[in-house]
């Protein structure tokens, strides 16, 4: 059993970050557990999306050698916290900024939004409150133990995912900020998850009312196939795209942000009518681009019975020749540069 100065002095970090969770930092998650001789209460900081748990076995964390090691142990006293001497006296806002000045690689990781988390660390911390410090050694899929030997729900896993070598998340949305410029927000987005060692993909906002927020979206995939994936033309790009090749990094994270719903097949469409000037255009029996005006016959009457969400929501296709004015993301190139 802790002993209560211990509980206190522990709730006191919890409640410090909880503060960094309320400052922006929702997916700084923890790793609690006792000490071998079953005396002491620890705590690990990770970021969420570098962090999982293999069912009874603990955590496991993903390039942990990216961020400061955050271990903490109630020791004797319970409030040196991290090892820190200086840390003795501090309140729970010091206590907070504390950690944001000595773990900056940890915080910087642990910035965004994360309900799930948030959520569950305020239910969580409810319990702690009332004497029951969390211990993240899994005894079921749903629960975990307390140091009050009583159980609290398990906190919502990452999800994360591996594509041809590459780990990753979604991240859902919103994703545009206030004062954002949405033509240009997603290349910010795409060069952050090129370098990230767990990439951060913008989830399909599918469930969007912002025309920006979806307009955004399709900006950047304007973006990345020429920026990322090198083209200028469309009749490459879509001829490509049909078979790209299966062990390339940069077409699998393509098709994982835009075709996560099929709704790769809307901007296909978009793309192939604007290079083929559709309806207007006349084409000969034997001309070999017949094959893309087949494809948009095809792809417009099967309309009737499509169950995709895209198509009930803002899409590149619908609404005019380019209904979501996309190609600004790319005005800072000259024109013969520009897929569009």
């Amino acid at each position: 059993m802790i002993e209560e100065p211990i509980v206190r002095r522990s709730l006191r970090l919890l409640r410090a970050i909880h503060e960094l969770h309320k400052q922006g930092y929702q997916n700084l998650a923890i790793y609690c557990g006792m000490s071998s001789s079953g005396i002491h209460w620890r705590l690990q900081l990770v970021p969420y999306y570098s962090s999982g748990y293999k069912k009874y076995d603990g955590m496991e964390v993903l390039e942990e050698s990216c961020f400061e090691n955050a271990l903490h142990t109630s020791g004797s006293s319970g409030n040196e916290y991290f090892g820190w001497r200086d840390a003795v006296n501090c309140n729970v806002s010091e206590l907070a900024e504390l950690i944001k000045e000595r773990f900056p690689r940890l915080l910087a990781l642990s910035l965004g939004k994360n309900y799930k988390y948030a959520g569950w660390f305020v239910d969580m911390l409810g319990k702690a409150e009332a004497g029951e410090l969390p211990l993240s050694d899994v005894n079921s899929d749903a629960f975990i133990s307390t140091t009050g030997k009583s159980a609290i729900p398990s906190p919502p896993l990452a999800e994360r995912f591996e594509l041809n070598g590459r780990h990753f998340y979604f991240v859902e949305g919103r994703h545009l900020n206030p004062d954002d410029d949405w033509h240009t927000k997603y290349i910010d987005i795409i060069n952050g998850f090129r370098i990230a060692k767990i990439a951060a993909f913008p989830a399909y906002p599918v469930d969007s009312k912002s025309i920006f927020e979806i307009g955004a979206y399709w900006e950047g995939a304007i973006y990345y196939i020429s920026a990322i994936l090198g083209y200028r033309n469309i009749h490459e790009f879509v001829t490509d795209a049909d078979n790209p090749p299966p062990s390339s990094e940069r077409w699998s994270t393509f098709f994982a942000i835009w075709n996560s719903e099929g709704q790769y097949e809307f901007l296909k469409a978009f793309l192939v009518k604007k290079m083929m000037g559709y309806p207007e255009c006349k084409l000969s029996d034997d001309d070999p681009m017949q094959h893309w005006l087949r494809f948009l016959e095809e792809f417009e009457s099967s309309l009737t019975t499509i169950t995709s969400r895209t198509y009930r929501t803002h899409n590149p296709y619908f609404g005019g020749s380019n209904p979501l004015h996309l190609g600004l993301i790319l005005s800072h190139l000259e024109p013969e540069r520009r897929l569009i």
